[in-house]
């Protein structure tokens, strides 16, 4: 029944639903093509692409990432998984289309996202940020992009309370507790004397992958791309 709302995902029983409670592998990836497929015309819509081959080229992109591919592994759950994937791209979408009441919709959709997967609430930060930044780049009036950044924050906000509102509910409800797996039983208890050492984690995490991660330089195949790649925007820059 994909009951896993001791993992905070409250809505996966209902996201996994939609294809029934057995593991039928064809509808479960039928629909997860449909969902990836839908993501990424809302993806193209929501960037405002024009040229057909770079519509072919970012809904290709988006569907062998390997955090996207990954997925299939689950194929049990990936549907929903995907659906939620879907939900996030909505959710900022429709924040950007509708300046009004864009971001009450949008909050509704991260929170059904979050609900049945809450490692996209990243996707939809990530897809705020590239709009402000190409606003930005656009040299659009400080008002407007300020206006949009406060409705994408409240959007987030909106998501994130309820989604802890429902989730608090459906754990009272079924007598239930969260889980200790990955810090879930702390989510949302944030300490602000904890927060320096959180961030300074972060960037240590980050660049300690850079450094030891080997994902720039593999083999000399790699160290020659990395070469050309450099020198090619050396030369664009000049």
């Amino acid at each position: 029944d994909q009951n896993m709302v001791t993992s905070g995902r409250w809505f996966l029983t209902v996201a996994c639903g939609l294809s029934s409670f057995f593991d039928l592998k064809w509808i479960n990836g039928i629909l997860s093509l449909l969902y990836l497929s839908l993501a990424a015309v809302v993806l193209v819509n929501f960037f405002e692409i024009r040229d057909r081959f770079v519509m072919g080229i970012a809904g290709a992109l988006l569907i062998v990432f390997p955090a996207v591919t990954a997925t299939f592994a689950y194929m049990y759950t990936a549907d929903g998984y995907f659906l939620a994937f879907l939900f996030t791209f909505l959710a900022v979408y429709l924040t950007k289309k509708y300046p009004k009441a864009g971001w009450l919709s949008g909050g509704v959709l991260l929170s059904l996202s979050m609900g049945t997967y809450q490692a996209y609430l990243a996707a939809a930060i990530l897809l705020c940020l590239f709009d402000l930044i190409l606003l930005c780049l656009n040299a659009n009036e400080i008002k407007g992009i300020l206006l949009r950044g406060l409705r994408y924050l409240g959007m987030g906000v909106l998501g994130g309370v309820l989604y802890m509102v429902i989730l608090k509910i459906c754990l009272a409800l079924q007598h239930k507790e969260l889980d200790t797996y990955q810090g879930i039983s702390s989510m949302g208890k944030v300490s602000f004397s904890a927060l320096p050492g959180m961030i300074k984690g972060a960037y240590h995490d980050f660049f300690a992958f850079l450094k030891n991660g080997r994902i720039f330089v593999l083999n000399g195949f790699s160290v020659a791309a990395v070469v050309l790649l450099f020198g090619a925007a050396l030369l664009a820059v000049l």
